[in-house]
């Protein structure tokens, strides 16, 4: 006792069992506390094998260290054995993120507006200065797939709107919009699915592509005709709210549902 008290501070101790540690911990080099957070939510508490911020590296001190790319790099590892509420809540997480060097900057804030709206998200967009391109499309893939299939859930036009807290028609132009964001995206997917429909008829009643068809400015007059006749056409058409409607997705419906627009 009379040895260690007189010959090795408490200093000289500290150091030496730092030393004994030195080979699991690591330097945290500017990493993003974001990251951390994201890496607890999938499991990993990565702040217990990084030195403490306030210890200051020294010539003599020597250890590993971990920088963004490779928490980014660990992140899709964990995530690949992860649970889907997990897969949910970082996804949505990363899917608020951006850096201004990510060339889907535009479609990525429309995604945010859709997932606020529709998912009732309480997250902003804030920019961190390291992302992976690779997990924020991974990220906005899997978000945007998660608005579609809850505008599903509500089954009509009506109960969107019930949902948007907005009147029937803007909720019929707010999804048209949608389905015209995600075409474009090269999401086809979203409105091509069998058990998750989104595309709206003539009722307003969302339905999957095969029962509907595109309405070629057909006669109001002979849809009612046809209502009273006992065939409801506006069953099998899809919604229109205006011609330019018509005008800007036709293409894309053309290569979707594979039916002929005169």
């Amino acid at each position: 006792p009379y040895f260690y008290e007189n010959s090795i501070s408490q200093k000289h101790i500290l150091v030496y069992l730092i030393i004994l540690q030195s080979t699991s911990l690591c330097f945290d080099v500017d990493i993003l506390e974001e990251y951390k957070d994201i890496l607890m939510d999938l499991g990993k508490d990565i702040k217990a094998k990084l030195l403490h911020l306030d210890f200051e590296r020294s010539e003599w001190f020597h250890c590993a260290e971990i920088n963004n790319g490779q928490m980014l790099e660990l992140i899709e590892k964990q995530l690949e054995q992860a649970e889907k509420e997990e897969k949910e809540r970082v996804y949505q997480k990363i899917t608020f993120m951006y850096n201004d060097s990510f060339d889907g900057l535009d479609s990525q804030k429309k995604i945010c507006n859709y997932a606020s709206s529709v998912l009732e998200l309480e997250l902003e967009m804030h920019e961190v200065k390291a992302i992976s391109e690779k997990l924020l499309h991974e990220a906005l893939k899997y978000t945007i797939t998660m608005v579609a299939d809850r505008i599903s859930e509500y089954s009509t036009v009506v109960g969107l709107a019930e949902h948007l807290d907005t009147s029937k028609e803007e909720a019929a132009m707010y999804l048209t919009n949608f389905i015209e964001f995600v075409v474009k995206q090269g999401w086809d997917n979203l409105i091509n699915k069998v058990t998750k429909p989104i595309l709206p008829n003539q009722n307003g009643n969302f339905t999957i592509k095969e029962k509907i068809f595109l309405d070629n400015e057909m006669d109001e007059t002979l849809k009612e005709i046809a209502c009273i006749a006992g065939y409801d056409i506006r069953e099998e058409l899809l919604i229109v709210f205006c011609k330019c409607f018509l005008a800007k997705v036709a293409k894309y419906f053309w290569r979707m549902l594979h039916l002929q627009i005169g």
